[in-house]
């Protein structure tokens, strides 16, 4: 089992997924914790939360549909770091939004949850598979270092943008623009190894 771990530990590929899926992992928990206070306080929609959260629900899984039709063809790599970039461009975007322009209307905020969703829907299942990818070996141990080493670093960044929470989406929104432009820079670096 140690040689295992360590050789988890030294596949740079499978850590850098890891560190990948901690960072987006942390805004989602952030999301998903305070998802009910954002309907229900910031929209006054607290009524149909069970509605407008399922929606994006749906979108993830049309998002796993999807990614199934088109990983053979363009591979989980390209996937992963397309989905990754539009999900760092929105929140950027709506983020930007919020600073200079003010308060999203629901409208917006339902089409920047639905659509980083289904960026989340694209991006988890492919960077696991990418982490794995060299330890088939040992999956089975490499899968469960990832799951747990990747929750602990995305609780911390949890915490942080949950902290910030303040009646705004601006905190959401910026911890994925933050977390998506990190996750990003270390695929890239992951794509040269």
């Amino acid at each position: 089992i140690a040689d295992g771990i360590l050789e988890v530990c030294r596949t740079r590929v499978t850590m850098v997924y890891l560190l990948v899926m901690g960072f987006v992992g942390g805004p989602f928990i952030a999301y998903l914790a305070t998802s009910r206070q954002i309907f229900q306080d910031i929209y006054d929609a607290g009524d149909m939360f069970v509605i407008y959260f399922a929606m994006g629900s749906i979108s993830a899984g049309a998002a796993s549909l999807l990614n199934a039709r088109l990983v053979m063809r363009h591979g989980m790599r390209r996937l992963s770091f397309i989905a990754m970039t539009t999900l760092t461009l929105i929140s950027a975007l709506l983020w930007g939004w919020t600073e200079f322009v003010g308060h999203p209307g629901f409208i917006l905020f339902m089409v920047w949850q639905t659509s980083f969703i289904f960026c989340i829907g694209m991006i988890f299942g492919n960077v696991q598979s990418l982490a794995m990818e060299p330890l088939g070996h040992v999956a089975g141990l490499a899968a469960a270092i990832f799951g747990a080493v990747s929750t602990l670093v995305s609780l911390p960044l949890s915490w942080l943008v949950s902290g910030y929470f303040d009646n705004s989406i601006a905190p959401l929104v910026a911890g994925f623009a933050i977390a998506g432009a990190m996750s990003l820079a270390l695929m890239r670096w992951a794509g040269r190894a």
